[in-house]
């Protein structure tokens, strides 16, 4: 009878192709799979329409130059009317591509893991917090401007849109703003990264989960 003779070569040869196949035959389930990074943006636009009255539109713009490192306060003031309510629109911009490119899609696609806050100041105290609120939870404030001392800016705000998670959670693309009377104050916009840990809150669910994409400060003007 013939025999047959497999060489050491062949043997590691062998030994590999079954190590490869026993690598690509994992779960789905056993694949690490990378956290997405954080988006590139600079400029943040508030678009706003007056529910009562569609002929009452309203804008804002906020821009970071990375070059300078400065902002442009040119058109960073929202002026709105006393006594109303405008749906709002969050447009972003990331102007360092050419032409810029509208980021606004690409974070409605990943809405899963974004969630956006928006923080009136000064704003009285003993707002809410929750899951549900757009409000920043008052540890996390910029002390440089965010206060709870009046004349208190007369402006409170309700995300509208949700995400496919389970349960629905807010993004804060759209949302509603309500103005009462005159008053003047900021408005700090701030965009969370949460992969794998929102909740609805700043932190997500775990301490020190997610990062900030960009965070923003506007003049508000209600009149």
């Amino acid at each position: 009878m013939k025999k047959h003779f497999v060489s050491a070569a062949m043997l590691a040869l062998m030994a590999g192709g079954m190590l490869t196949l026993n690598s690509c035959s994992k779960k789905d389930s056993d694949v690490t799979v990378a956290v997405p990074e954080n988006e590139p943006m600079t400029t943040v636009k508030l678009q706003a329409v007056n529910e009562s009255d569609n002929t009452d539109t309203r804008s804002a713009s906020w821009t970071f130059n990375p070059d300078t490192q400065e902002v442009d306060t040119a058109s960073y003031t929202l002026s709105l009317k006393a006594n109303a309510k405008y749906d709002v629109q969050i447009l972003l911009i990331d102007s360092t591509q050419t032409p810029p490119a509208d980021m606004t899609e690409e974070i409605w696609e990943r809405r899963n893991y974004h969630l956006f806050f928006l923080q009136p100041t000064p704003m009285a105290t003993g707002f809410a917090t929750g899951t549900s609120s757009p409000y920043i939870p008052e540890e996390y404030w910029d002390n440089d401007y965010e206060t709870t001392t009046p004349p208190y800016v007369n402006l409170s705000i309700a995300r509208t849109d949700q995400d496919g998670n389970t349960p629905a959670l807010p993004v804060g693309i759209s949302s509603t703003f309500t103005t009462g009377t005159a008053s003047n104050g900021f408005l700090r916009v701030v965009l969370r990264h949460q992969p794998n840990v929102k909740d609805g809150t700043w932190l997500g669910s775990k301490t020190g989960g997610g990062s900030t994409d960009i965070d923003s400060k506007f003049k508000i003007k209600i009149q």
